[in-house]
C-alpha cells in the first residue's frame, strides 16, 4: 500500500474518521473495540486515550450547550425584531398618513433601532467578552436548574429539604434565612419575657 499520502498527523485523523463511517459494524462495542484498535496501533496508551475520549466529552457538552444558548438567544433576538418591525411599519403609516411627509418616524426608529443593533451585536458575535459572559452565566444557571431537577428525582416525595452552608433548598426553591447570631439572642430574650409574663 502506498504510503506517500500520508504526510502529517491529520492524514491519519482523516483517514480513520473515513473508516470509522465504512460499513461493517456500527455497535458502541463495536466502536469502542475499533478506536481501541486504532489507539493501539496508533501507540496511545489506554490511559491517553481515556483522557482524549474525556476531553472530547467536555468539549461536545460545551459546543452543545452553546448552540443551546446561542439558538435561545436568536429566538430572543426574533422576539425584539418583529415587533420592532411591525412598529416602524405603523410608525410611518401614521406619520406619513398625517400630510404626506415623514417628520416624527425617524426619532422612535431610530431610538428603538440602536437597542436592536445592539441586541444583535450580543447575539451574533460570539468572540465578544460580553458574549462569553453571559454565556458562561447561562451555563451556571442551566446546570444549577439540572442538579435541582436531579435532587428532586431522588426523593421519593418530591420534598427535598436540606442545609448547605446558609441556604435551604426545598424542592424548587431556594430559601436563604436572614438572621444573625445576635438576633437569635434577642428572640431568646424576647421569649424569656413572654414566658416572666405568663407567670
Amino acid at each position: 500500500m502506498p504510503e506517500e499520502h500520508l504526510k502529517s498527523d491529520e492524514d491519519v485523523d482523516k483517514i480513520l474518521r473515513i473508516a470509522v463511517k465504512l460499513p461493517g459494524g456500527t455497535g458502541t462495542a463495536d466502536l469502542r473495540s475499533r478506536l481501541q484498535a486504532a489507539a493501539d496501533e496508533m501507540g496511545i496508551t489506554p490511559e491517553q486515550l481515556e483522557e482524549a475520549e474525556k476531553r472530547y466529552a467536555e468539549e461536545k457538552e460545551h459546543q452543545d450547550a452553546l448552540e443551546t444558548y446561542v439558538q435561545e438567544q436568536r429566538s430572543g433576538f426574533l422576539a425584539n425584531l418583529f415587533p420592532y418591525l411591525i412598529a416602524v411599519a405603523l410608525f410611518f403609516f401614521l406619520d406619513f398618513r398625517k400630510d404626506g411627509t415623514l417628520s416624527w418616524f425617524w426619532w422612535p426608529t431610530l431610538g428603538w433601532g440602536v437597542g436592536v443593533f445592539f441586541h444583535a451585536l450580543s447575539v451574533f458575535n460570539r468572540k465578544s467578552q460580553s458574549f462569553q459572559k453571559e454565556f458562561a452565566r447561562w451555563k451556571r444557571r442551566r446546570d444549577r436548574r439540572r442538579r435541582r431537577e436531579s435532587d428532586d428525582d431522588d426523593d421519593e416525595f418530591g420534598i427535598n429539604a436540606r442545609l448547605s452552608g446558609v441556604h435551604i433548598a426545598v424542592g424548587n426553591k431556594i430559601i436563604t434565612p436572614k438572621f444573625e447570631v445576635s438576633d437569635l439572642r434577642k428572640s431568646d430574650r424576647k421569649r424569656k419575657d413572654d414566658d416572666d409574663d405568663d407567670d
